[in-house]
């Protein structure tokens, strides 16, 4: 737990120093939010000398009120509302907030930490979208690197972020920027297997499989599932290797928001949730979550979402709510967890 949490914090202050470092460059190179913003919507024809990077051997053609407009992968209104559902509420279910409950002394220092997690992932979210704007601003210039302008082209979104520092700052950029990247995957995967292996261990195999468990086998129990998530996450990895990234992070948070979040968000703030309520609001926020996502194109075209917040969200607050009114078994304890989560430490004690 430790070492995750000092990976983690390292891996923090290493992104922010890349992102504060490109944010400062930008700037300095005049590419103001509001000018560039009005350049990029009013820009319209091709881009000269990019024909050698093209599949069709043409300049790439640019049509700037199509880019004014919520972007490719969602193209409509509901779309975007669907992505940001997806993305606001999921941040919530993340392993970097999850794990600040478990690697903090009190309960107040637990509150503490996961409110500036929160904060500085929204500081982020803000940064993201200013220098995904510089990048395409130094795009549609085209007096770029043939290097930064061919990695545009050819490697799409997910070149957009090392493309723009090495354009602002040359290869020192780019180098500070990969390293926050390497170091952002190290993070999320020890924070992955932390929390997916002591649930797999504790959670499933202890109580449900074996529950005179002792704490030597609890261990071995979690390095298992290390190695079986590894394998997973591995092939996992493997098969959507060409997909933009954003894209997947997107998926991956609405996949949180459709199953923790409502849990989450219930059981702090309802009484009336049961365990029943719970693992029904799980189990369907995950399947309906998974159908939207790997089987859309059996849906009707209005259900057709990339990022289909708008629908598995309300189906996971929905199951939680109905299945615990039905079952109606609340936990005798539920007034005395209230008090623990929403009182005072001294007043608790």
């Amino acid at each position: 737990m430790k070492g995750t949490t000092v990976n983690q914090a390292l891996e923090l202050w290493i992104r922010l120093a890349a992102f504060i470092a490109m944010t400062i460059a930008a700037v300095y190179a005049g590419f103001h939010y509001h000018t560039i913003l009005a350049n990029i919507n009013d820009f319209t024809g091709s881009i000269m000398n990019t024909a050698q990077y093209t599949i069709d051997g043409k300049d790439f053609v640019v049509d700037g009120e199509s880019w004014s407009g919520t972007g490719n992968y969602f193209p409509t209104f509901w779309q975007t509302i669907s992505m940001t559902i997806g993305l606001s509420l999921g941040t919530i279910g993340l392993p970097h907030l999850l794990l600040r409950f478990y690697t903090n002394p009190s309960a107040k220092a637990a509150r503490r930490s996961a409110l500036m997690a929160i904060g500085i992932a929204s500081v982020f979210f803000l940064f993201a979208v200013y220098l995904g704007v510089v990048g395409r601003a130094i795009f549609i210039k085209g007096e770029a690197s043939s290097q930064v302008m061919s990695d545009l082209i050819t490697g799409g979104n997910n070149m957009v972020v090392p493309s723009t520092a090495q354009a602002l700052g040359g290869e020192w950029m780019l180098g500070l920027v990969i390293a926050g990247a390497f170091a952002a995957i190290f993070s999320n995967l020890s924070g992955l297997f932390i929390a997916s292996s002591g649930a797999l261990a504790h959670d499933v195999y202890a109580t449900f499989f074996k529950k005179d468990i002792t704490q030597k086998q609890r261990v071995i129990a979690g390095k298992v599932a290390i190695l079986i998530l590894g394998i997973l996450y591995g092939v996992l990895g493997l098969l959507v290797k060409e997909a933009s990234i954003g894209h997947l992070v997107a998926l991956a948070f609405t996949v949180a928001a459709s199953t923790f979040t409502p849990i989450f968000i219930l059981g702090i703030w309802w009484r009336g949730m049961t365990e029943k309520g719970a693992i029904a609001g799980l189990l369907l926020g995950l399947a309906s979550s998974m159908y939207m996502i790997f089987l859309k194109d059996t849906l009707p075209n209005f259900l057709q979402f990339n990022v289909p917040g708008l629908i598995t969200v309300p189906i996971g607050f929905l199951s939680v709510y109905v299945v615990s009114k039905l079952d109606g078994k609340v936990p005798s304890d539920v007034n005395k967890f209230m008090q623990k989560v929403h009182a005072k430490e001294s007043e608790v004690a």
